[in-house]
C-alpha cells in the first residue's frame, strides 16, 4: 500500500521544474528582499514545518540571516513583532488554507511584513493574501 505522501515525494522532482519555470521572476525577486531584510520568520503547521526546519538549516548553511521557525499559531502570539519590522515572512502549506498559518500571514500583513506563500493550491487565501505568492 503506498500513500498519498509517497507519490508527491515521487513528484518532487517535476513539481520543481515546473514551479521554477513558472514562478523564476518571483522568486528572482523574494531572494532579492532576502538580502536586505534582517530576520526571515518560517510558519507552517504539521508537515509544512518540516519544511520550514529544512529551509532553515539551507539556509544557515550561507547565510548568517536570523531565521526562526513558528507554528502560525506561536507566531499569531509573537509579542516581539513590531510595524515595518526589516523581516520577511514565509508561509507553507500544502492546502494553502491552514488556519493558524492563514492567521500568521494576516497578523504578518497587518504589520507591513513583507510575506510569501508556498502552495500547490493557487486559488488559496494564503496565495491571494500574500505579497508574493509561490504556486508549487
Amino acid at each position: 500500500m503506498k500513500y498519498q505522501m509517497y507519490y508527491e515525494m515521487m513528484e518532487q522532482p517535476e513539481a520543481l521544474r515546473r514551479t521554477f519555470a513558472s514562478e523564476l521572476d518571483n522568486m528572482a525577486n523574494i531572494s532579492k528582499l532576502a538580502e536586505s531584510v534582517d530576520t526571515i520568520y518560517l510558519i507552517g503547521c504539521g508537515s509544512s514545518i518540516s519544511t520550514c526546519y529544512s529551509i532553515r538549516d539551507a539556509l544557515a548553511s550561507v547565510s548568517d540571516l536570523r531565521i526562526e521557525v513558528y507554528t502560525g499559531y506561536e507566531f499569531l502570539y509573537n509579542k516581539k513583532l513590531s510595524e515595518g519590522e526589516n523581516s520577511l515572512f514565509i508561509a507553507t502549506s500544502q492546502s494553502g488554507e491552514t488556519a493558524d498559518t492563514l492567521a500568521a500571514l494576516r497578523r504578518a500583513n497587518d504589520f507591513n511584513i513583507d510575506t510569501v506563500s508556498i502552495s500547490n493550491e493557487p486559488e488559496s487565501s494564503m496565495i491571494k493574501e500574500a505579497k508574493y505568492p509561490i504556486v508549487t
